[in-house]
């Protein structure tokens, strides 16, 4: 293994910061083509049908054409950039079957890219979607839909019932395989069965009863759009109301690992959020806590009041869902279900659009996730957002925001220098919509596989396939590390920061940037050694363009920062971010997606342990000037681990008994605390006496 040094030094003023990140991949969700369909709405018999529509906008002009062929409906459209297009189909558009395939997948075209949402409305229910262009559609799908109540059944309103998913062809002669997750009718639970459909065909299945379609596999031999949510869902499932819910779904190549979520403005209980693998033992981590490990299909269900961090083993589907009116203090709204779009499908750029509900005031709403190094350029419609407006999200790099924004139909265009996460929702009385912005999504596979059943000795079919098999991408996969060290955070303290990026992949990266956000003020002293940074207010950059980093091969960076100015005691911390070209990610392409790590130094505040002596018959020992999320460990003296506690504040107490919970004995023991990032904070000796 070979090593490449590189050194500078900088003066800065202290500021906390933390890390910046996001990634997309090649293809957008604006698109000059889309096959789409609306699953069946809410009716409870009193006249009022449901309308569908779709809001198109652009940035740049368009001209197009939206089409039914299967019941001849034709509408030409134009758009121009900073305008909303709304096109209203005909009545009854939505599929009216429980289990069968109808012409009624619509059919829009656009003479350059363009952003499609569609909507499915009526009083008090409704919802809409992103419109995925046919180049984002895939092969594999998962259904995500919601739980019926049973308590709700009424003989004249036999609404409520409904887990449904949908299809929109796109393609001639299109094989459909479904694993349903449950029994509906005649389609048993986890036998297969197929479907085939042409184009402009549209196949709806859904529940007459009380089951939930989540979780039934969706796979075809040529790609599919795929459409899922209820016909009228209570969330939680006893609360009222109930509104109708929809999302057209990511394939399942487009899923991701790493999500931040943010809170629906004015819901003071929390969201619900579900979240499906797409592989077995897929391990589930929401704001570093384990949460779950579920299977392929499977989902996690929980209700999250705050910002949060979603992280897992493999690639995973996450859904938002707005809860009923009732379950909020504020009464207002009803449930909607919106994806939440992975980290690496973050965009700097969006094309988006707002709905009225009804003749409201009430504002829509535009959820921000940036990370910090984006805060100051991010924009709509041309006007900045002070970076004051965002609320951390904590533990993570980014920041969010509850925009509220006229409720429209309006356009959005909103940008900033980083990508970053972007979903649109509104709010009335008993009724709501949301959906993502948009942003990109990884390519569609060229693997092509034809499913086929295969018979066994059980009663369950087995689905396999015959893959098509392409060449391995030559992605070059780099880890990134970043350390600090440094005596304390007072001013007047010089502390170094070490970047280490380590090739441990079969291809080889070049190109390499390497770049800092760093806090506050700063002057730089130095150049780095072969190559100079490049400096611009807070952030500094190094373009390694003559540096190749091959398989195996380890490049190092140092460079040092002296504290000019008082922290307040807080922590500093600091990111470094890389990204690169390589054998797929190519200069005429687009660079490898970015990956990034921060390093974080401490206060130099002594932590109090006391008392000590200290009476395990007396009241609890107290352990103070913690940093929240360090631990602190106790030992005999001879190594053996006796009981742990993780700072949830600043002073957490211990009442002397062990990991199961008996009293432990007298004598001497030590106590060792690790701060958040993984350093020793302080470690001593406890006396226990009775």
């Amino acid at each position: 293994m070979s090593i490449k040094t590189l050194k500078s030094s900088v003066i800065l003023t202290a500021f906390t910061v933390c890390l910046c990140a996001a990634a997309y991949s090649a293809v957008s969700t604006s698109g000059p083509e889309f096959w789409v369909m609306f699953n069946m709405q809410h009716m409870d018999g009193d006249g009022d049908m449901p309308v569908q529509e779709f809001a198109i906008t652009s940035g740049t002009s368009a001209a197009g054409v939206v089409q039914i062929p299967g019941t001849g409906f034709s509408q030409n459209f134009t758009v121009t950039p900073g305008s909303i297009t709304v096109i209203n189909l005909p009545a009854n558009t939505h599929i009216s079957t429980l289990d069968g395939t109808q012409s009624k997948a619509v059919h829009i075209t656009a003479d350059s890219d363009i952003v499609v949402y569609g909507l499915n409305r009526r009083a008090h229910t409704t919802d809409g979607y992103l419109a995925l262009p046919v180049g984002a559609l895939g092969y594999e799908y998962y259904a995500m839909s919601y739980y019926s109540d049973p308590n709700t059944a009424n003989p004249g309103w036999p609404t409520y019932w409904g887990s449904q998913f949908g299809i929109a062809a796109a393609h001639d002669n299109t094989t459909v395989t479904i694993i349903p997750s449950v029994t509906i009718g005649a389609r048993q639970a986890g036998i297969p069965y197929t479907v085939t459909l042409n184009r402009g065909d549209a196949y709806q299945l859904m529940d007459a009863g009380f089951n939930d379609l989540t979780g039934t596999f969706i796979s075809a031999d040529k790609p599919i759009a795929v459409f899922s949510g209820h016909r009228c869902a209570r969330i939680p499932i006893t609360v009222p109301a109930c509104d109708h819910i929809t999302e057209q779904l990511l394939p399942v190549h487009a899923w991701g690992r790493e999500f931040i979520t943010a809170p629906l403005a004015g819901r003071t209980s929390g969201d619900t959020f579900r979240i499906m693998a797409s592989e077995d033992n897929t391990t589930v981590m929401i704001n570093g806590v384990h949460a779950a490990t579920i299977n392929k299909g499977q989902f996690y269900q929980v209700i999250i009041t705050n910002p949060s961090y979603i992280t897992s083993t493999n690639p995973l589907l996450v859904m938002q869902y707005a809860n009923s009116a009732h379950y909020d203090p504020s009464a207002f709204g009803d449930p909607f279900m919106s994806i939440v779009f992975p980290l690496e499908s973050f965009s700097s750029d969006y094309h988006t659009a707002s709905y009225r509900l009804h003749d409201t005031p009430d504002p829509a709403y535009l959820n921000i996730t940036a990370p910090i190094s984006a805060l100051g350029s991010v924009s709509v419609n041309g006007t900045l957002l002070g970076a004051g407006i965002f609320a951390p999200v904590p533990g993570t790099p980014y920041y969010y925001t509850q925009l509220a924004v006229p409720a429209g139909p309006a356009a959005y265009n909103v940008t900033a220098f980083e990508p970053f996460g972007l979903s649109v929702y509104g709010f009335y009385q008993y009724d709501s919509y949301g959906y993502p912005a948009g942003g990109f999504l990884p390519p569609m596979p060229t693997q092509t596989s034809t499913p086929t059943l295969t018979p066994t000795s059980t009663i369950t079919p087995t689905l396999t396939a015959t893959p098509t098999i392409t060449p391995e991408p030559e992605i070059a996969e780099l880890t990134i590390q970043k350390k600090v060290a440094g005596n304390s955070t007072a001013q007047g303290t010089e502390i170094t920061y070490t970047v280490t990026l380590y090739n441990d992949s079969k291809y080889p990266a070049y190109n390499i940037n390497i770049w800092d956000t760093l806090p506050g003020a700063l002057t730089f002293v130095s150049g780095i050694t072969h190559q100079p940074a490049s400096v611009d207010g807070n952030y500094i950059l190094w373009e390694l363009t003559g540096i190749t980093l091959s398989p195996g091969e380890t490049l190092f960076l140092e460079f040092s920062a002296l504290i000019s100015g008082e922290t307040g005691g807080n922590v500093i911390s600091n990111t470094a971010g890389a990204d690169y070209n390589d054998g797929y990610y190519t200069p005429d392409y687009m660079r490898h997606p970015p990956i990034f790590s921060d390093a974080a130094l401490y206060p130099g505040s002594a932590v109090a342990v006391f008392p000590n002596p200290y009476s395990i018959n007396g009241p609890p020992l107290k352990i103070s000037n913690l940093i929240p999320g360090s631990t602190v460990s106790f030992y005999t003296l001879s190594g053996e681990f006796v009981y742990s506690i993780k700072a949830q504040c600043v002073t957490e107490s211990w009442n002397g008994t062990n990991r199961r919970g008996a009293r432990v004995s007298p004598g001497v023991y030590y106590y060792l605390i690790i701060n958040p990032s993984g350093g020793v904070t302080e470690k001593g000796k406890i006396f226990i006496v009775r």
